[in-house]
């Protein structure tokens, strides 16, 4: 009864959640967020390590998030590759 439960929540579950997901997120939102996190970000480094070593650490952790979204897409055309 477990392995049946465990199937029809990975079957039935995780398109439900990605679904809904988009469905109560959408991209605008998303976007928005990212700027924000972004704003506060800089503000926060700007104040700790001041603005011309924060210019160098944001150089860094620009390259470091879009090689993160850039394995996430990899990873996610995977399978893609193989066919």
């Amino acid at each position: 009864m477990n392995e049946l439960l465990i199937g029809l929540i990975g079957a039935v579950g995780v398109p439900l959640v990605l679904y809904l997901w988009q469905l109560l997120i959408p991209r605008k939102n998303t976007k928005g967020w990212g700027y924000r996190l972004g704003r506060f970000l800089t503000l926060f480094g700007r104040q700790k390590v001041g603005v011309k070593g924060w210019e160098r650490l944001e150089d860094r952790l620009k390259s470091t998030v879009g090689d993160f979204v850039e394995g996430v897409y990899e990873g996610l055309d995977s399978d893609e590759a193989t066919t």
